[in-house]
This record gives C-alpha cells, structure tokens and sequence, in this order.
C-alpha cells in the first residue's frame, strides 16, 4: 500500500484530532490527544490491568497470555 492510499484509509477513519496542550508532571512533559474515530467516536484505551482482567474473566490462564501489554496512556 503505497503512501497516498494509506492518507486516504486514515482520512476516512478518522473525523478529527484533538492536541491539548502540553502538562509538565515528574519531570516529563505529557500531552493528551484525542482521537475521533468516524464510526465509533471518542473511546478509552484500556490499562495492562484491565485487559489482565478482561482475559481473566473470560477464563484464560496466566499461561495462555502472551507477553505484556504496556501502555503509559492517561485517561481520555
């Protein structure tokens, strides 16, 4: 998929991005973004420990998850 039709699947996907501005917390500078999908709108991405739960309560073991998901994601 060449460059040009990449833009043109993003384009119709996403509504609008929002850059709020930038927060200094610990020495780190953090920016929230948000995103607006065209069919499902604004959404949470969810923690580590949420997905850990989610997979829990659909009756995986620790042994049938695969490697750690880390997101350092602030609450949309």
């Amino acid at each position: 998929m060449g460059v040009q039709n990449a833009s043109t699947v993003v384009n119709k996907l996403i509504e609008r991005i929002e850059i709020h501005n930038n927060e200094k917390k610990h020495s780190h500078n953090n920016v929230k973004v948000d995103i607006f999908f065209t069919s499902v709108r604004l959404f949470d991405i969810p923690t580590e420990q949420q997905l850990i739960n989610t997979m829990e309560s659909n009756g995986k073991s620790k042994t049938e998850k695969s490697g750690k998901i880390r997101l350092n994601k602030e609450k949309v």
